[in-house]
This record gives C-alpha cells, structure tokens and sequence, in this order.
C-alpha cells in the first residue's frame, strides 16, 4: 500500500468587513438622499403650477412610495 501526501487545507479567507461596512453605509446615505430630493423643489412646482402646498403634497408622497 502506498500512502499518499494530501495536501492542506485552503484557508478561506474572510471578506473584508470593513469594505462591506463602508459599501453598505454608503449605499443607505445615498438612499437617504434620494429620498429627500423633491422636498428642497416643491415651492418651485407648486410655484409653475399656481398650486399650493396641499395640492402638490402629492409629488414627496409619490416619491416615499417608490
């Protein structure tokens, strides 16, 4: 009987942490963003369409829905 080496084990390494961290932190700050971005507009549609806060409150709402 012939013995045979066996190679070791393969480490595996671990993926970053701290990448995924950033990458993931990034992508809720963007998110948050996006979510805000109608708000800083809405006197000025409301101002081309002579429509007043009430009437156009629902472009934020159309916005947090999608």
């Amino acid at each position: 009987m012939s013995a045979t080496a066996v190679p070791p084990a393969r480490a595996t390494r671990a993926p970053h942490l701290g990448a995924l961290i950033a990458a993931l932190s990034f992508a809720a700050m963007v998110g948050a963003m996006l979510q805000t971005l109608p708000v800083p507009v809405l006197s000025t549609i409301g101002a081309r369409l002579n429509a007043d806060a009430g009437e156009i409150s629902w472009v934020l709402t159309s916005k947090l829905t999608v």
